[in-house]
């Protein structure tokens, strides 16, 4: 099984929440992970930044820390995820409207989005997934 993303969220060794994301590409494989402003992107390597022209979903935010929250995606809905939080929303409720409002990626592979949220205040974390046949989320201790 190949597996293109993965997003995860847990406890490191010394018992601290973690948000977690990586990407690895067949399609599109020449990207690397930035730091920026507003947190982690996912850009295009030098001479491959026309990539984003073949496919939209290639550049990204892919982690942003806001208030107590870190949060992890596979893609553009990173931003929206942390602005309902920004805006006052639960977990579950900004995972919610954010997968929901955006669907899964509509691309030859219906690739799920896929996003992840830990509060270092309450200790919590949450899950998240649009498919192309349902929306899930999970929150865990």
């Amino acid at each position: 099984m190949y597996v293109g993303r993965i997003v995860s969220i847990g406890k490191n060794a010394s018992g601290k929440l973690c948000a977690m994301y990586r990407v690895s590409s067949r399609s599109f494989p020449n990207r690397k992970a930035t730091e920026n402003e507003r947190g982690i992107a996912i850009v295009p390597k030098e001479g491959h930044e026309n990539d984003v022209f073949k496919n939209p979903y290639i550049a990204y935010n892919c982690l942003r820390l806001t208030g107590s929250y870190a949060v992890a995606t596979n893609g553009s809905h990173t931003d929206p995820v942390t602005e309902k939080l920004e805006a006052g929303m639960n977990m579950r409720d900004a995972l919610v409207s954010a997968l929901f409002g955006m669907d899964y990626e509509h691309d030859h592979l219906n690739t799920p989005r896929i996003a992840a949220i830990v509060d270092r205040e309450t200790g919590k974390g949450a899950l998240g997934i649009v498919r192309i046949d349902a929306v899930l989320v999970r929150e865990f201790e």
